[in-house]
C-alpha cells in the first residue's frame, strides 16, 4: 500500500475498534484509537486534496460506524456525498446512529469543525489548534471546547489534551485519556397531563407495564425519581431500547454506607413494548412528600473528565498536583459545560464530587461491610476488594439538588449518586445499583 492507502487503512481500523472498545466500557482504550483516527486523518489533510478524496473510498464500507466517522469528517470537502451516508447510518439505531444524528446537528448549526474551511488567515486549523486558539484568547469560548472535543459519541483525546496542556496541566494526554462521554440533563417544570408515555422525564408517576412491581423499603412505597427512553439517548453501554426508572427513598435519604442502605434505592430496566405501558401515581400520592414535581428533560451530549479526587486517576498510575487543582478544574468545566458548583444531572460519566471518591464504598458495601468509618478501609478483606474491584464501579446517573424543578433537595444540597459495575450494565442487572448520598 502507498501512504495515502495506509492512512485510510490505519483511520477505518481504529474507528472500528474505537467503537467496539466504547460498547465493552474500556474508555482509555477507546480514546487510544481516537487519537490514531485524528492523527490519520491530519496525515490525509497534510497530503491535501488527494488524501480527502481518498477518504471518500469509505463511504461504502460495510461497517456503519467507519461510513459515518468518514462522512463526518469531510462534510465539509464532500458536503452532498456526505450528508448522505450520514441520513442513511442515523436511519438505524445505537450510538453510531445517534452520533451521525449528531454530526448532522452541528453541520446544520453551524458548530461542526473536523476540518474547517480555508481562510486569508490560516490554510487548516485543526481541532486542536482552535482549542489552543480559544485558550489563548481572553474569554474562553467554553462550548467551542467541547463541540471540538466530542465526536460522533467518542472523545478527541486530542484537542483535550491540549487545553489541558496550555492550562498547565501535567500528564495532559493521560488525563484526558480517562475523560469519557456523559448526557448533561436539563429539567423544565411541566404538567405531565403533556408529556408523552414513555418520554424521558423527571417526577410525577412513572410509566410501566400493568405488571410492574412498585418497589419499597420496610414496606413503604419508594418515590419515583425519573425515567429515561434509552432508544432516544443511544448512550454507550446502554441497552438500546428499553426504559431505566430510578426510585430512592426521598423520606429517609440513605447515606450508601451501609449494606442495608441498598433498600433505599432502586433502578428497574424496563423492556416491555411502549404500547403496553400505563402511567402509575404513588401508592401514596396524597403525601405529597413522597412525590416529585413532573419536569420535562433534554439532554445533551458532553465530556466528563474525572474529579481531582476520582481514584480512577491513581489508578491509572496519574496523579493532579495540587498547584494545578485549579487549571484542571477550569478545563473540567470547560468541556462539561458546566461550572464545578453548578447545578448538574447528567447520565453516566463521572461524578462532581461533593466529598470523597466513591468507587471503593461502593465495592465495600456491596460485599457487606459498613463504610461508616476510616477503619473499614483498613481490614485485609477490605484492601482486597478495593484492589480487586473498586474500579469496575462506573456512574450510571447523578441528580443534584434542584428545588426549581422537580423540587429535589438531598441534605444540605447535596446530590445523589447512583453507581454501578460495568458487568452489571452488560448484564442489564440493574437492580444491583447501589446509590450515594454526599452532601458538603
Amino acid at each position: 500500500m502507498n501512504q495515502i492507502e495506509t492512512l485510510v487503512d490505519v483511520f477505518a481500523r481504529n474507528v472500528a475498534a474505537q467503537t467496539d472498545a466504547v460498547r465493552r466500557g474500556e474508555a482509555a482504550a477507546g480514546n487510544k484509537h481516537a487519537r490514531r483516527v485524528g492523527q490519520a486523518f491530519q496525515g490525509l489533510c497534510d497530503i491535501g486534496d488527494a488524501g480527502r478524496d481518498a477518504l471518500c473510498v469509505l463511504f461504502a464500507h460495510v461497517r456503519p460506524d467507519v461510513r459515518a466517522m468518514a462522512a463526518a469528517f469531510l462534510l465539509r470537502y464532500r458536503t452532498a456525498e456526505a450528508l448522505e451516508v450520514l441520513r442513511e447510518v442515523a436511519r438505524g439505531s445505537g450510538l453510531v446512529s445517534f452520533g451521525a444524528s449528531e454530526a448532522m446537528k452541528r453541520w446544520e448549526d453551524g458548530t461542526w469543525a473536523l476540518d474547517p474551511a480555508l481562510t486569508a488567515r490560516r490554510t487548516r486549523e485543526s481541532a486542536s489548534e482552535q482549542l489552543v486558539r480559544a485558550r489563548r484568547s481572553s474569554v474562553l469560548d467554553t462550548e467551542q471546547v467541547r463541540l471540538a472535543t466530542v465526536n460522533l459519541g467518542h472523545i478527541d483525546v486530542g484537542p483535550l489534551a491540549d487545553q489541558l496542556r496550555n492550562a498547565g496541566v501535567s500528564n495532559a494526554e493521560a488525563l484526558a485519556g480517562l475523560a469519557v462521554v456523559s448526557s448533561r440533563i436539563s429539567t423544565k417544570p411541566t404538567p405531565l397531563a403533556t408529556l408523552q408515555l414513555g418520554e424521558s422525564r423527571c417526577g410525577g408517576g412513572p410509566d410501566v407495564p400493568p405488571d410492574f412491581v412498585w418497589p419499597t423499603r420496610d414496606g413503604e412505597p419508594l418515590t419515583f425519581l425519573a425515567q429515561f427512553d434509552l432508544s432516544q439517548i443511544r448512550m454507550p453501554s446502554l441497552p438500546e431500547e428499553g426504559w431505566l426508572l430510578f426510585f430512592y427513598d426521598v423520606e429517609r435519604q440513605p447515606w450508601g454506607f451501609l449494606p442495608q442502605d441498598a433498600e433505599g434505592a432502586h433502578v428497574a430496566y424496563v423492556s416491555s413494548p411502549r404500547h403496553v405501558l400505563v402511567r402509575r401515581e404513588h401508592p401514596a400520592i396524597e403525601d405529597t412528600a413522597c412525590t416529585s414535581e413532573s419536569c420535562s428533560i433534554s439532554m445533551t451530549p458532553t465530556v466528563n473528565l474525572p474529579h481531582v479526587w476520582d481514584s480512577i486517576i491513581a489508578a491509572a498510575g496519574l496523579e493532579v498536583p495540587r498547584a494545578q487543582w485549579e487549571a484542571y478544574a477550569s478545563v473540567a468545566a470547560a468541556v462539561s459545560g458546566v461550572e464545578e458548583d453548578s447545578l448538574h444531572h447528567h447520565l453516566l460519566g463521572h461524578p462532581q464530587l461533593v466529598q470523597d471518591d466513591m468507587r471503593g464504598q461502593c465495592e465495600l458495601v456491596a460485599n457487606g461491610v459498613s463504610c461508616d468509618g476510616p477503619r473499614a478501609y483498613r481490614g485485609e478483606r477490605a484492601q482486597q476488594l478495593l484492589r480487586r474491584g473498586a474500579v469496575e464501579w462506573e456512574l450510571l446517573l447523578q441528580i443534584d439538588s434542584d428545588e426549581q424543578g422537580p423540587g429535589w433537595m438531598w441534605g444540605g444540597s447535596g446530590r445523589l449518586y447512583f453507581w454501578i459495575r460495568r458487568s452489571d450494565i452488560a448484564s442489564r442487572a440493574f437492580e444491583e445499583t447501589r446509590v450515594i448520598l454526599q452532601c458538603g
